[in-house]
């Protein structure tokens, strides 16, 4: 999405939109302000996202005969639910163009390709949780269109998906505190984002890209807005008291992201992927294995842990059920050994235990 200032007050809008691997392109000038040309452009990339449903929607009985169109079949009843779209427009461009009747041989050695595969930002072969979403993404297209009488078996039911063992990460309060010193010593840069993320439960690409006008200080909350999120499925997150509060109430007007690094001529910049400074800050804290996604699962655990109720705390991480609470959360083992009351002792008042009487 271009947008450039032709004359004071006239941009020209230039928007690419890729859905299901097709392209759609429209360019025009509007006159205003940057913000209700840069709102103008999101109103034309959804535009054209309508566009291409509309054209995606004439498909007949008699002509699927391709992967791509039994997955442009599954898009217009899960486009608004799918949990990695990302996922979704790849697998149409690998894949849309293979027919029906070789997509069983196909996809197996797309399977097997996608597990010798390595991701581009740490370098590890892709996730068994990474394939899945592929896996399960195909099958269910694949057992719509048989359902709706387009096919009459589904070529993948045998292909096998992985088993996935969740990250049991947890910081304790010493790794934590060592972590934030380091942090504050080497990358102050990263106090305020850290800090969030360890009480509220977020992504890192939610964060890095919040700005100003999703700072709400009067209900002590900030919007993540729905192209932020994954899956378009857009949040608020509380603000947590003290440090954090006064640093979004003492935030420079300099800048328009509400997590922000200077340069060397202290203009503020967009934070971006900090994972350079987070790894080396992780290394001088003696902290290994340990993802910054992880502050996720312990900040949610945290809340509930703290007695907030399940539907609130997938509320405000934006699950839309309890099942990634279930799990990724992590029980207070300590706490449940300290309230257990054993057989001959009997509570008295609220953190008060006495001997029972025996008979």
């Amino acid at each position: 999405m271009g947008m450039k200032e032709v004359t004071p007050g006239l941009w020209r809008i230039d928007v690419n939109a890729k859905v299901l691997g097709k392209q759609f392109r429209k360019r025009e000038d509007f006159r205003g302000n940057k913000r209700a040309a840069t709102e103008r452009a999101f109103e034309i990339k959804k535009e054209l996202r309508e566009r291409a449903k509309v054209e995606n929607s004439s498909l007949t009985l008699s002509e699927m005969v391709n992967f791509g169109q039994a997955l442009d079949w599954y898009f217009r009843v899960k486009k608004d639910n799918l949990v990695s779209p990302s996922s979704f427009e790849r697998l149409k461009s690998d894949l849309g163009k293979v027919k029906l009747t070789e997509i069983g041989r196909k996809f197996k050695e797309y399977w097997l390709c996608l597990r010798r595969t390595r991701s581009r930002q740490t370098g590890d072969f892709l996730s068994n949780s990474t394939v899945n979403h592929y896996t399960v993404m195909a099958k269910a297209a694949l057992n719509m269109c048989m359902k709706d009488g387009l096919i009459e078996n589904n070529p993948l039911r045998h292909i096998e998906i992985l088993k996935v063992t969740p990250r049991d990460i947890y910081l304790s309060e010493l790794d934590r505190q060592r972590l934030l010193n380091v942090i504050d010593r080497e990358a102050r840069h990263l106090s305020a984002i850290v800090r969030f993320a360890l009480a509220v439960p977020c992504r890192k690409a939610e964060l890095v890209n919040l700005r100003r006008e999703d700072l709400d200080m009067i209900n002590c909350a900030i919007r993540v807005r729905h192209k932020n999120a994954k899956g378009d499925n857009g949040s608020w997150k509380p603000i947590p008291p003290g440090w954090l509060t006064q640093y979004f109430q003492s935030l420079p007007n300099e800048t328009e992201y509400l997590f922000y690094r200077q340069d060397r001529q202290g203009k503020y910049k967009w934070l971006g992927n900090f994972r350079r400074s987070w790894s080396r800050c992780l290394r001088l804290a003696g902290i290994p294995d340990f993802h910054f996604h992880d502050t996720r699962h312990i900040s949610a655990s945290d809340l509930l842990n703290s007695g907030n109720p399940e539907q609130l705390v997938c509320q405000i991480a934006g699950w839309k059920s309890g099942n990634m609470i279930r799990q990724y959360y992590h029980k207070d083992g300590l706490r449940a050994v300290q309230n257990v009351v054993f057989a001959g002792r009997k509570v008295d008042a609220p953190g008060r235990l006495v001997e029972a009487a025996v008979s």
